[in-house]
């Protein structure tokens, strides 16, 4: 019995190890992002140690995961490295809570709610990575969210109040996923290392298929180009109800295989030799109730026969976590809104000179106020969009749209904004008309964040132009040209992904959420077009995307 726990901490230490190169990888983002963002607003001394401190304890964890790996050790050396995962866990989930109290921005309630949103998200992160080892991840979830919950309940405002309640609820939450998955972790486990133990009576040939397939976590299938099941493991036994007897009779029809538009039931015809695809899809227990797997594809050929081999892993556990960290982000989200919505509304009001006469001096800060508020609000709608995206609840219905109409629109709506910077909006002369199959709200967003950008980015007196150009792969493309400072080469590679600002003081000036961009290419990518950009320093840039034609 004491060697089979061994043998177990001695797996789960392997598991966390294997882990811990992505989450320590996350760690250094996350930091960097996380020190970039607070760096207009927390002493740069104290930001530059707390990210020293980390990425120092993410050097040392790295170096005790290479040497875990050079070394292989024995079951029996299995919680010495226990104990050292379990220290640079603990270090580093105090260096993350931390933060709460150095780096918290009091007077900044957007950074406030990235603050939470960066350590929501490396909790929920800690899940997967650390769930092993329960103490591990208990201790990674105290450090990280207890801190933060305190210290919103200690600012005494009412919307703290409501991030700290929601906080300690998701912490909550967490913890009781984190046993969950600890748990299921364990008895998975356990049965790896059971089945094991059983088939070492077969012969050498028998035995390595058996533990390939049936020491496997994910459900394993093999069946023929018709769909008829030829063999499966245990794990596919178990996850679906059936007992091996009953599936070998049985065709992948027969489980109610569902997927997206990518998994048709005979995609696998078209595979290529040695081609591996990964889909998600659904497959249905004998007792008619669903999960949700990741499943894997691939043709094999035995004899002259070809045969497709399927790996199924179920990923509830994934989703629910998913599904938790998006209703986390739309429920701050949403809390947020309704009353800065109210706050904007009064001080609109109070501008307007509603309740009398304001001293100038009070007008200049309503302004500011309005400004941030606005600002805020933007982020908040933005956010919103980005957790719809992933989720695949941003709704968009497909019309048969005129280019033309639509773009001299566009420019008439943001006309305004470009004024402010003093900038003019050309539409360069469309030579035929062009009907597209889109989402006109939708593309409407997309060219209103890449004109404001565009002006925002141009020299005073200076001209943005839109253009429309008819490609040979039956798509257009639309194109808008700025003749501003350009991007700098180093932001290239990042320039579409989320919170990206290139940090010069003229761009802070600029303000933005640094969402745009990549709210921009998700919503043309699911139109099924692509954007990309050319820039050049002091000479512009121009972003296109290329649209099917109707």
């Amino acid at each position: 019995m004491k060697q089979n726990n061994l043998t177990i901490l001695a797996e789960q230490t392997s598991q966390v190890y294997a882990a811990v190169n992505k989450a320590i990888f996350a760690t250094i983002i996350n930091s960097t992002i996380l020190t970039i963002v607070l760096w207009p607003v927390i002493s740069h001394k104290i930001l530059l140690t707390w990210l020293t401190s980390i990425l120092l304890v993410s050097i040392i964890r790295s170096f005790f995961t290479y040497r875990y790996k050079l070394t292989s050790p024995s079951p029996k050396e299995a919680q010495i490295w226990t104990h050292r995962f379990l220290l640079g866990s603990i270090v580093a989930s105090m260096i993350w809570g931390t933060s709460t109290i150095f780096l918290f921005p009091t007077d900044d309630l957007t950074r406030q709610v990235f603050l939470a949103f960066v350590l929501g998200g490396m909790a929920a992160g800690a899940i997967t990575s650390l769930s092993y080892i329960k103490l591990a991840v208990y201790v990674f979830l105290g450090f990280t969210l207890v801190p933060l919950a305190i210290r919103f309940f200690y600012s005494g405002t009412e919307l703290s109040l409501a991030m700290g309640t929601m906080i300690t609820l998701y912490f909550v939450v967490l913890v009781q996923s984190a046993k969950q998955s600890h748990t299921s972790n364990t008895q998975n486990i356990s049965m790896r290392i059971e089945n094991i133990d059983q088939e070492r009576s077969l012969n050498k040939s028998e035995r390595r298929y058996k533990i390939l397939l049936d020491t496997a976590t994910d459900a394993f299938f093999l069946y023929d180009l018709n769909g008829k099941f030829l063999d499966v493991n245990n794990q596919a036994c178990q996850s679906l109800g059936y007992t091996r007897d009953e599936l070998l009779t049985m065709s992948v029809s027969d489980i109610g295989v569902e997927s997206d538009s990518k998994y048709p039931n005979l995609t696998w015809k078209g595979l290529k030799d040695g081609e591996t695809i990964q889909v998600e899809g659904i497959h249905t227990r004998k007792d008619g109730s669903t999960f949700p797997v990741e499943v894997s594809l691939g043709i094999i050929h035995v004899g002259d026969e070809s045969l497709l081999s399927v790996l199924a892993r179920d990923i509830s556990e994934r989703k629910r976590v998913d599904k938790m960290k998006n209703e986390f982000i739309s429920t701050v989200s949403h809390e947020l809104r309704t009353p800065l919505t109210s706050i904007r509304g009064s001080l609109g009001l109070l501008s307007g000179g509603a309740l009398g006469k304001i001293p100038n001096k009070a007008k200049e800060m309503i302004s500011v106020a309005c400004n941030n508020t606005e600002r805020l609000l933007l982020l908040i709608n933005d956010i919103l969009d980005i957790q719809k995206l992933e989720s695949g609840e941003l709704e968009m219905e497909f019309k048969n749209m005129e280019l033309t109409p639509f773009l001299k629109q566009s420019v008439q709506d943001n006309s305004s904004y470009a004024e402010q910077y003093g900038v003019s909006l050309i539409l360069k002369p469309i030579e035929q008309n062009v009907n597209i199959y889109g989402n006109k709200d939708r593309l409407m967003q997309v060219m209103a964040n890449l004109l404001s950008n565009a002006a925002k980015f141009s020299h005073a007196k200076g001209t943005v132009e839109i253009s429309v150009k008819a490609n040979d792969d039956s798509s257009v493309r639309i194109s808008v040209t700025d003749h501003g400072q350009g991007i700098p080469k180093e932001f290239y590679s990042t320039i579409f992904d989320r919170f990206t600002q290139h940090d010069s003081s003229d761009t802070r000036n600029k303000g933005g959420t640094g969402l745009g961009l990549n709210i921009t290419k998700e919503i043309i990518e699911k139109h099924g077009g692509k954007i990309a950009f050319t820039s050049g320093t002091d000479v512009g840039t121009t972003f296109y995307f290329d649209l099917p034609k109707l």
